[in-house]
């Protein structure tokens, strides 16, 4: 059947999108800050940069948490996609 096409269910892939995609840039950041780091002024610029990008990490993960949780009419959106389904007919109580 594939997931109903709902505004909630766009906006909820699109802010997952986003957040896999700045993920996917920290994880890039923090292999390019460690990778071939040398002596102690280059380990430290390393737990600097690694620091910075984990900060910005927890940002993100609170900035699609709070959008996510913005998707207030999902339920509706999904009770109404689901009585649309064809290929739902017979399988939602009647009254649904």
């Amino acid at each position: 059947m594939g997931a109903p096409d709902t505004e909630s269910g766009d906006k909820a892939r699109s802010a997952l999108d986003t957040l896999a995609t700045s993920l996917q840039g920290d994880v890039d950041a923090i292999q390019q800050a460690v990778q071939d780091v040398s002596g102690v002024e280059g380990l430290l610029a390393a737990v600097s940069s690694v620091s910075a990008t984990l900060a910005n990490v927890s940002s993100e993960l609170s900035d699609a948490l709070d959008q996510l949780g913005s998707l207030r009419d999902v339920d509706d959106q999904l009770r109404q996609a689901f009585t649309d389904a064809e290929s739902c007919d017979g399988l939602l109580p009647s009254g649904s």
